[in-house]
Order: C-alpha cells, then sequence, then structure tokens
C-alpha cells in the first residue's frame, strides 16, 4: 500500500522530488491536458523557477496543490 500525499508548499514539492523515483507533469496544449513523463532533473528546473513562497494558486494550478506524491510517483500539476 502507498501513501497519498497533497503537496501544498514549494517545500513539500522540494522533497517529493527528492523521493520521487518517476515525474509526470500535466502539460496543458490548448483546451486539452495530458500527464507526460519528465525526468527528475526537468523537474528540478521546474522546481527551481518557484519561488519558497508561492502558491499554488500562483503557480496557476488551481486545485490549491502543486502536485500529488504516491509512494514513488510525484505527479506534478
Amino acid at each position: 500500500m502507498s501513501s497519498h500525499h497533497n503537496l501544498t508548499t514549494v517545500d513539500a514539492l522540494q522533497c517529493a522530488l527528492n523521493v520521487a523515483k518517476v515525474v509526470y507533469i500535466q502539460a496543458r496544449f490548448g483546451t486539452s491536458e495530458r500527464w507526460i513523463r519528465i525526468t527528475k532533473k526537468e523537474a528540478q528546473i521546474l522546481v527551481s523557477n518557484l519561488e519558497r513562497e508561492a502558491t499554488p494558486k500562483e503557480a496557476e494550478m488551481y486545485s490549491n496543490v502543486f502536485g500529488t506524491l504516491n509512494g514513488t510517483l510525484l505527479y506534478m500539476g
């Protein structure tokens, strides 16, 4: 059974990225959204562009989370 954690802070997102073995982002193409696998290095670049105090809403993530860690799978978006 894997644990499921919603990530509401940039610090929590960074910690989750350190634990994750696989990272997916939810990319938007027009009106379509799709989960795409990216490397941890690419995910780190995305996270490094966020201010430490940033909120999910400020990052245009209107579900009020930066992502979800499910075991070692990180879903960003």
